[in-house]
């Protein structure tokens, strides 16, 4: 059924979460970090998972690269913890492995959310983001929508 949906941006901002993992790891095999098409590539040096996750946040730390930046990357052994800065701004990264069975799986911890976030239920009234046949309004908020703009997916009834 149809419904009346406003956007208020009243969410609270939740920083994003990523959890990197690395497996199968073999001396020589190739683990990558990629953000907005740029990568940072580490090599093993070592078979263990702690020596790809500690050589590799040790080069994201170091990077000067501007999207990397906007991470702390945190390094706990068996996993690297890739964490937003700022609240409520999203960020887009992938991983990938290559040499043997090597694997580094990027999994989505806690997703970001916050007053600016299209996606972020509590962002609109009522308490759901806009789906097929809704009608929109956007009235005069002072809180813009700035991220999940791309909602091609979605076919309003109206906006």
């Amino acid at each position: 059924m149809p419904a009346t949906i406003r956007w208020i941006g009243n969410a609270l901002a939740v920083k994003q979460l990523n959890t990197i993992t690395p497996a199968n790891v073999n001396i020589g095999d190739l683990f990558n970090v990629i953000m907005n098409g740029k990568t940072i590539t580490f090599t093993a040096t070592a078979g263990t998972v702690a020596n790809v996750t500690a050589g590799l946040v040790a080069l994201l730390s170091a990077t000067e690269e501007p999207e990397f930046k906007e991470v702390a990357w945190t390094d706990n052994t068996t996993a690297i913890l890739a964490e937003s800065n700022t609240a409520g701004m999203p960020f887009t990264q992938t991983s990938s492995a290559s040499g043997g069975t090597a694997t580094l799986v990027t999994s989505a911890t806690t997703a970001n959310a916050g007053p600016n976030v299209w996606s972020t239920a509590t962002n609109w009234d009522p308490l759901a983001a806009p789906v097929n046949a809704d009608d929109v309004y956007i009235d005069s908020s002072t809180v813009p929508i700035l991220y999940d703009l791309d909602q091609n997916a979605v076919t309003l009834n109206s906006l």
